[in-house]
C-alpha cells in the first residue's frame, strides 16, 4: 500500500466520522424507525407528588420568571413542592426567592442557602430532601408551560419509564442575537429529531437540564464536580433498565443570551461534563445495552471525537499529495469549507447571517469546542460552577 493509499484511506474515514452523527445517523434512526418503535403505556391516570428541584447563582434577574411559571401550572398545587439552593450568590437572588415564598402559599417553597460549593454539590443536598414521587429538575432561567408537569406525571405513569425530558426553546434575552449563532438554530433542529427517533425507538440518551423528570427512587447523589448534572439520573435510569424518553408536550422556554463566544464556552462545560459522565457509566457502551450502546457510541462519543477526525482529514491529505487530482480535491474542499467558515464569523461580528458559511462556523466553533472539552476531561477539571450572565467559568 503506497503512501497515498494510506492518505486516501485516512481522508476517507475521516469524512466518515464527521458526516456519520449529522447525516448518517439521522438517516439511519429514521429506517429504524419505519420498523422498530416502542410505544409508551402512559395514561393521565394518578397524579403524583412532585418536587421542583433548582439550584440558582447569581439568577435575581430571572429566577422569579421561573418561579412564577410552576405558580401558574395546572396541576394540583397541593402535590408540589419547590426546593431551591442558593449556590451562595452575591446578588439578590436570596432576596429574590424569599419574597416570592412569602407571597405564596401553595405551591409551598423552601429555600436554602449554600456557601459556593458548585451545582452539582447544591443539587445532590436538595434531592436528598426531596420526599416527592417525582423529582423534577429545571433551570433558574427557565420558564415552563402550564401543561408541563402534567406531561411530565403522565410520562411516568408507565412503569417502564425511570425518566422523562421536556423539549426547549432557547429565547434572546432582548439582546440582538449573535449572527453567527443561526448555525445553533440548525444544530438543534438535526438534535430534535435525533432525540425523538431515540425516545420512540427506545430511549434518548441526551438531557435536558432546563426540564426533566426523575422517579425519586431513581434518583442518586452527584459524586463528582466534573459530571453534567442533568445526566446522571438519566444514565442511572438507563442502567437500571429502564427507559428514559422525550414528551413533546413538556415545553420550557431558556431565556438568556446567545452569542458564539457564550455557545462556546457552553460547549466546553457541557461537553467535558458529558464525557465525563460517560465514562462514569462506561458500562452503558457494552453491546449488552443493545440500542442503548449504538445511541450513546452514535450521537455522543464519535461527535465528541470530530475534532480528531478533523486533523486526520489534513494529515490524510497531506499524505496524498503524490495524486495530484486527489490531493487538489481534499486541499481546495478544505480551503473552501473553512474559508466559508471565516466568512460567517466575518458576518457574525457585523451581526449578519450568511446561511451556508454561519453554519459551518458554528461546525467549526463546536468542534473547537469538543478539542477544548477533551483536554479539559483529561484534567479532572470541575464543570459545576459557571456565571450564567458572563457565560464563563469560575473555577479558573
Amino acid at each position: 500500500m503506497t503512501l497515498t493509499d494510506v492518505g486516501f484511506v485516512l481522508a476517507a474515514c475521516a469524512m466518515f466520522g464527521l458526516l456519520y452523527p449529522h447525516a448518517i445517523y439521522p438517516s439511519l434512526l429514521w429506517i429504524i424507525l419505519k420498523y422498530y418503535a416502542k410505544p409508551l403505556r402512559a395514561s393521565k391516570g394518578e397524579l403524583h407528588t412532585i418536587d421542583i428541584v433548582l439550584s440558582a447563582y447569581n439568577e435575581e434577574k430571572l429566577i422569579n420568571g421561573c418561579l412564577t411559571s410552576f405558580v401558574e401550572s395546572d396541576y394540583p398545587k397541593h402535590l408540589v413542592r419547590i426546593l431551591i439552593g442558593d449556590d451562595g450568590s452575591t446578588d439578590n437572588t436570596y432576596s429574590v426567592v424569599e419574597s416570592v415564598s412569602q407571597s405564596i402559599v401553595h405551591p409551598e417553597v423552601k429555600l436554602f442557602r449554600f456557601n459556593r460549593s458548585g451545582k452539582n454539590h447544591v443539587i445532590t443536598s436538595l434531592v436528598s430532601l426531596s420526599t416527592a414521587d417525582i423529582i423534577v429538575f429545571t433551570d433558574a432561567d427557565c420558564i415552563v408551560d402550564k401543561g408541563a408537569l402534567r406531561a411530565v406525571n403522565e410520562t411516568l405513569n408507565d412503569d417502564s419509564v425511570g425518566a422523562v425530558v421536556g423539549m426547549l426553546k432557547v429565547v434572546a434575552d432582548g439582546s440582538q442575537l449573535d449572527g453567527g449563532i443561526e448555525g445553533d438554530t440548525f444544530y438543534r433542529r438535526i438534535e430534535a429529531r435525533i432525540n425523538q427517533f431515540e425516545s420512540a425507538i427506545d430511549s434518548t440518551v441526551t438531557s435536558n437540564g432546563a426540564l426533566y423528570g426523575v422517579r425519586r427512587v431513581l434518583a442518586r447523589s452527584i459524586s463528582s464536580a466534573s459530571f453534567a448534572d442533568d445526566w446522571v439520573n438519566l444514565l442511572e435510569a438507563l442502567s437500571t433498565g429502564r427507559r428514559v424518553v422525550i414528551n413533546p408536550k413538556a415545553w420550557a422556554h431558556e431565556k438568556r443570551a446567545v452569542t458564539m463566544h457564550g455557545e462556546i464556552q457552553r460547549t466546553i462545560r457541557t461537553a467535558s461534563a458529558g464525557m465525563s459522565t460517560v465514562w462514569h457509566y462506561r458500562s452503558l457502551l457494552s453491546p449488552k445495552y443493545g440500542w442503548i450502546s449504538f445511541f450513546l457510541i452514535s450521537h455522543k462519543v464519535i461527535r465528541w471525537v470530530s475534532p480528531l477526525f478533523m486533523i486526520a482529514l489534513m494529515i490524510g491529505t497531506v499524505a496524498t499529495i503524490n495524486n495530484t487530482l486527489l490531493f487538489g480535491i481534499l486541499l481546495y474542499g478544505q480551503i473552501i469549507a473553512y474559508g466559508l467558515a471565516l466568512l460567517g464569523y466575518a458576518a457574525s461580528v457585523n451581526g449578519q447571517n450568511v446561511p451556508i458559511a454561519s453554519a459551518l462556523q458554528y461546525f467549526v466553533a463546536m468542534n473547537y469546542s469538543f478539542l477544548v472539552a477533551m483536554l479539559r476531561f483529561m484534567r479532572s477539571q470541575r464543570n459545576d460552577q459557571w456565571n450564567p450572565n458572563e457565560g464563563i467559568d469560575n473555577d479558573k
